[in-house]
């Protein structure tokens, strides 16, 4: 009686020193998502205000990468399609807009990869049917697909040239 009494004490002081640890690291991630999310507004407030045309230009050698290449953008933000278009135009690219099915009837999507060499979608800003659906036709089509990790302009331009640093790369497979 007496050990095992002393082995649930022994247990109940584990488990209350897990239960600490697991409190603190919760407490340590809302601290990190409320940073991120202080981050992404940042991030959007620098995007509104500066605008594509004021990014700093390092686009260099890429434009032959995506040059006379036609890209699709699912989903996003509806006031950066504009940007979008301005930073592909940049890459001597052409974008085509969907916006995963919210206005744009879905049926287009499929028109719209057959059109594109690339189609990228923000994973913050579609829907999961959108992505889905993005998915299932692009390898349909053979077309590749990127996934975006948020919907801003510096993620789409950051994409672009690390793509097109990989399609300059003779090992890589084209488009």
């Amino acid at each position: 009686l007496a050990s095992s009494l002393t082995h649930q004490q022994r247990i109940e002081s584990r488990l209350k020193t897990a239960e600490e640890a697991l409190a603190s690291e919760r407490k340590a991630r809302q601290q990190v998502e409320r940073t991120a999310e202080t981050m992404r507004q940042e991030l959007d407030i620098l995007e509104n205000t500066l605008g594509p045309t004021d990014i700093e230009d390092e686009n260099e050698g890429m434009t032959v990468a995506w040059q006379g290449r036609t890209l699709l953008y699912v989903g996003g933000k509806t006031g950066h399609v504009a940007g979008l278009r301005q930073i592909a135009e940049r890459f001597d690219a052409r974008l085509l807009h969907h916006d995963g099915g919210i206005e744009d009837h879905g049926s287009q999507l499929a028109g719209l990869i057959s059109q594109a060499q690339a189609v990228f979608f923000p994973v913050d800003f579609v829907s999961h049917d959108a992505m889905h659906v993005v998915k299932r036709l692009s390898r349909q089509a053979g077309k590749p697909y990127i996934p975006l990790r948020s919907a801003g302009l510096t993620t789409f331009l950051a994409s672009l040239r690390a793509l097109g640093e990989s399609i300059r790369q003779p090992q890589a497979a084209a488009f």
